[in-house]
């Protein structure tokens, strides 16, 4: 991997991007792959990992459009919703994606919708492959990859090249599957395999820089995070229903809420995190049956997410308190996605209403 400065003129979030690929450079300790082996995930196969791995797959190896269906990861259970041309694109994709190490369940809300047959406006692969390359060459964040453009065969684009990190090779698939006149795009980019942490905590600062005009797959990932960590703040929304998939800073929201109104505070919720760019809000309301909700005691509440937390080393700096049901996280984790399973075991406690989340990360 090459990890030599680019010289010349830099704005300072091409400076940001050189840093933080040279970082990732330094940090990386594993090999170059290609996108058509399921490698293994790296510790505790993080929900973000899942989710990245799981699009590139289903985009690569199923011919699903980037837009044609959302993927969310909690805990190991993947949710994909959205529209597939035919029954046996969906049996595939969950058999490709249930084949990534750290996926528990699949929670499949596809539908199967068979594709328009009018006739689509034919381009010429040259005018395709000319206008990829384009737009792969003004994508600011994908300066410090080597990725182009090797054919277009009846809107079927290629890429190859090499990748410096597994968000350069997500964003490069979506800015070629933007592109007018493409039905697929098949991926032959050598890149990481899995995210570094310094991709995740570098994303935040990132995406504020460049107040939503740029878009990578770390910021995406950050988005994703930031937006789930809220709802569970929220005693307001019920968070745990409620699935998040962010491509190029735009935002999905899907599964069950019980009311309008909790629908539109989620969306809320989601538009106020800085780096977003649009919400689209699928939220589908399913009115709950009355339930008071169970009375625990706050100490019981405490000492059942503890006894969690104390299991796991990478907890070890974490303190916890519980007031009528909120719940505080104090302390620190070694990544992005400690914090957000800090705070999703503890929402999901028995008798939790939500959680003041105010984790550090190392």
């Amino acid at each position: 991997m090459n990890c030599n400065a680019i010289t010349g003129g830099r704005t300072h979030v091409e400076e940001y991007l050189r840093r933080l690929s040279t970082r990732v450079c330094i940090l990386l300790t594993v090999g170059l792959v290609g996108t058509s082996t399921v490698s293994a995930a790296p510790y505790e196969a993080p929900d973000t990992w899942i989710t990245a791995k799981a699009k590139l797959l289903m985009w690569t190896r199923s011919g699903i459009r980037s837009n044609a269906v959302k993927i969310d990861t909690s805990d190991g259970t993947v949710t994909l919703f959205g529209k597939v041309d035919s029954a046996s694109q969906r049996r595939d994709t969950k058999e490709l994606i249930g084949g990534i190490e750290g996926v528990k369940h699949i929670q499949d809300l596809l539908q199967v919708i068979a594709p328009n047959n009018a006739k689509a406006i034919t381009i010429a692969d040259a005018m395709i492959m000319s206008e990829v390359s384009r737009a792969l060459k003004l994508e600011v964040a994908l300066r410090t990859s080597s990725i182009s453009v090797q054919s277009a065969d009846k809107g079927v684009v290629v890429l190859t090249g090499t990748a410096e990190t597994m968000s350069d090779h997500i964003l490069a698939f979506l800015v070629a599957d933007s592109v007018d006149g493409v039905r697929q795009v098949i991926s032959q980019i050598k890149a990481p395999d899995r995210f570094m942490a310094v991709e995740s905590n570098g994303a935040r600062e990132l995406a504020k820089a460049t107040k939503t005009k740029q878009a990578t797959g770390a910021i995406d990932m950050w988005l994703t995070t930031d937006i789930k960590l809220r709802l569970l703040e929220d005693g307001d929304t019920p968070a745990l229903s409620i699935s998040v998939d962010t491509n190029r800073s735009r935002v999905s929201l899907f599964g069950t809420v019980a009311s309008l109104e909790q629908s539109d505070r989620a969306k809320r919720v989601a538009q106020r995190v800085s780096g977003v760019a649009l919400v689209k809000n699928y939220l589908q309301i399913v009115p709950e049956t009355k339930q008071e909700l169970a009375k625990v005691d706050d100490t019981e509440i405490q000492s059942t997410i503890e006894n969690f937390l104390q299991s796991r080393a990478e907890f070890k700096n974490v303190e916890v308190s519980v007031i009528h049901g909120t719940v505080r996280l104090t302390g620190s984790v070694p990544s992005s996605w400690d914090r957000l399973r800090a705070a999703l075991r503890s929402r999901s406690t028995r008798g939790a209403r939500s959680v003041e989340d105010q984790l550090n990360v190392e």
